[in-house]
């Protein structure tokens, strides 16, 4: 593993760390480790996706049917025409 020394960081930043730190029952240093790898992470690809997953294990089971909802009697326009909007 690599080392590396942050110069400079703004006191806002370090608190946050400090503050998600805490909130993740981990050190700074594993925290800003956390925080640096998602932000460099390679984009994932499309089948690493929650919707591709999704769909695969609803393929494996063969398939889900979705109830639509009804949709209501067509509906008349707005009249925008009335003298409380010129």
């Amino acid at each position: 593993m690599a080392d590396m020394l942050l110069r400079d960081l703004d006191e806002e930043t370090k608190r946050r760390i400090q503050e998600r730190a805490a909130e993740n029952g981990r050190s700074q240093s594993a925290e800003a480790c956390a925080a640096l790898k998602a932000a460099y992470a390679p984009e994932s690809s499309w089948e690493e996706s929650w919707i591709f997953r999704l769909r695969k294990a609803a393929l494996e089971v063969g398939g889900v049917d979705l109830e639509l909802p009804e949709w209501a009697a067509e509906r008349s326009a707005v009249d925008f025409s009335g003298p409380e909007y010129d």
